[in-house]
């Protein structure tokens, strides 16, 4: 038996070294689908109140989303992006510019990826490893599905 929750969350990546758009800045409204299953089989997988797990349990992994990667900025650890010195010079000598990247520096949330780029088969490849940190004994993580647009998505089953 097997149970999913879906999250969703906005954020902005580049891919390093990519010969193509995707070497700029852009966004992505993503959709990961997590699913765990149980290590029994059956109705043997189900608790007393007839739950594999509690959907509330799974809810801890769109609060590392929350934190982590939403409206976030995710970048390759190598990559050495400097956006507050890059917007503070673009302001340079414009008051009103300069106040306004001081606010815009303090808004943009850089996370880095522990390695690689940020695409779609790294973060769920992430994501699963969270998933299965989180989850109570008696359920594995079976499936990680992110979807990066509506018709463009990896599955991760820890292999």
């Amino acid at each position: 038996m097997k149970v999913t929750r879906r999250f969703e969350f906005d954020a902005a990546h580049r891919l390093m070294g990519y010969d193509g758009s995707c070497s700029n800045i852009h966004g992505h409204h993503y959709v990961a689908e997590v699913t765990v299953a149980s290590l029994a089989s059956g109705l043997e997988a189900l608790d007393d109140l007839g739950m594999l797990i509690d959907f509330k349990e799974l809810k801890s992994i769109g609060d590392w989303i929350d934190v982590h990667w939403d409206h976030a900025l995710l970048l390759n650890p190598g990559d050495n992006l400097d956006i507050p010195t890059k917007i503070t010079r673009m302001a340079s000598g414009n008051p009103i510019a300069e106040n306004m990247a001081k606010v815009l520096c303090d808004v943009v949330e850089i996370t880095q990826l522990p390695s690689g780029n940020p695409t779609a088969e790294n973060m769920a490849k992430i994501l699963y490893d969270v998933a299965d940190s989180i989850i109570p004994p008696g359920v594995v993580v079976s499936n990680i599905r992110l979807y990066e647009t509506p018709d463009c998505f990896v599955d991760f089953d820890g292999r």
